[in-house]
């Protein structure tokens, strides 16, 4: 006998926009699915952590092979030394991605 699962439903990246903005305060004109989360959209630290557990949160989506220090810089603060970090960009379009697939990595 066959089982059939529902597909998961269908997230429409006008919704998903719509949310990651209301989380992050970014205007959706920036939200393109080649924002930069980092460079483009200013998240960083605490709130770039943030924003990806609401995000797993809301669309179920697993993040628990996602290494966050490897995507974001962490917390800023004055005396910082960014040139001493190297991170992985991390663009709205992968994001949208893990939501329609249910994982991050």
């Amino acid at each position: 006998m066959e089982t059939h699962f529902p597909s998961a439903p269908r997230i429409s990246w006008s919704s998903f926009q719509l949310f990651v903005a209301a989380q992050t305060s970014c205007e959706t004109t920036v939200l393109t699915t080649e924002a930069s989360v980092e460079e483009d959209m200013g998240v960083t630290g605490m709130e770039a952590e943030d924003l990806v557990k609401d995000l797993a949160v809301r669309f179920g989506i697993d993040v628990s092979g996602f290494v966050y220090e490897d995507y974001f810089y962490p917390e800023p603060h004055l005396f910082l030394d960014y040139s001493r970090y190297r991170i992985k960009p991390l663009k709205l379009g992968d994001l949208y991605q893990a939501a329609l697939t249910g994982r991050l990595v």
